[in-house]
């Protein structure tokens, strides 16, 4: 099966919804809209492709390594615990510690 396109259109236009609910909050307020919004649209579409053809090689992926879901799984836990490490520093670390996660 191929990743279904409506999925991307959906989300794509929810977060136009949400970027002109916070552009229209940004005026309000008085926050400078410069040239630089411009580039928000070819970001978003790169990080879009980005995230289909992630998608598109990891369904590949799971007909060739049944675990992949497990993997994917593990390395997300992985980055949410290395980021809210970062974010937190050693407090963070020393709870996971001592509530037995480490």
């Amino acid at each position: 099966k191929s990743l279904p396109l409506y999925m991307l259109v959906t989300e794509a236009f929810i977060y136009l919804v949400s970027m002109l609910f916070f552009a229209g909050f940004l005026l309000l307020i008085g926050f400078p809209i410069d040239a630089y919004w411009l580039l928000i649209p070819l970001v978003y579409l790169i990080q879009q492709l980005f995230a289909y053809a992630l998608g598109f090689t990891l369904a590949v992926l799971s007909v060739f390594i049944r675990d992949i879901r497990e993997i994917c799984y593990g390395a997300n836990t992985t980055l949410v615990l290395v980021d809210a490490h970062c974010l937190c520093g050693d407090d963070f670390a020393r709870g996971l510690f001592s509530a037995g996660y480490i």
